[in-house]
């Protein structure tokens, strides 16, 4: 696990989420949050006072299903600059 990721899963649960798992591929991050109800807004600004506003690209926030389709997840992504 990287520092980004290790971090970005301490921001996240230090708030109370839940965090199902953080991935690096090359410079694409993910966070899938359990949560179906996290709050676009909330998310965003944990991912933007946990990586440099500058290094964060096309931050994102979605539903997918996970489990086998059987629940909602929350999904964060974004591309890292640097």
């Amino acid at each position: 696990m990287t520092d980004l990721e290790s971090d970005l899963r301490e921001a996240f649960e230090s708030r109370g989420f839940d965090v199902a798992s953080v991935s690096v591929n090359r410079r694409q991050v993910r966070v899938v949050l359990p949560d179906e109800d996290a709050g676009p807004a909330e998310v965003q600004r944990i991912v933007r006072e946990t990586v440099d506003d500058a290094d964060v690209s096309g931050l994102t926030v979605g539903t997918e299903a996970i489990d086998g389709g059987e629940r909602l997840a929350t999904v964060v992504g974004f591309r890292r600059r640097a």
